[in-house]
């Protein structure tokens, strides 16, 4: 176990700094919140309290198109919402 959040946290930091330094800090600052979105608010608070999981945890999936529209144009605009929304309906 220690292992494994060791290396996920070294992963996330390394990926954190090249966002940051290569793409832009705002695609980071959502990267990051999807990255602790899906293992800690999903999978250990979302999992075991309510069968709704699967509607709520969906989101952290559709942020995809948001992730790419931000590094590519450095904002998120509605055009980019509405692809997170068609994804995650």
């Amino acid at each position: 176990m220690a292992q494994t959040l060791v290396f996920s946290t070294l992963l996330c930091a390394v990926g954190s700094a090249l966002l940051w330094v290569w793409v832009n800090p705002l695609t980071m600052w959502l990267t990051f919140a999807t990255f602790v979105a899906m293992p800690v608010v999903y999978t250990v608070l979302l999992k075991p309290a309510t069968p709704q999981n699967i509607v709520i945890g969906g989101a952290s999936g559709a942020m995809p198109p948001l992730l790419g529209w931000a590094a590519m144009r450095g904002d998120i605009g509605a055009e980019a919402w509405l692809l997170v929304l068609i994804i995650f309906l």
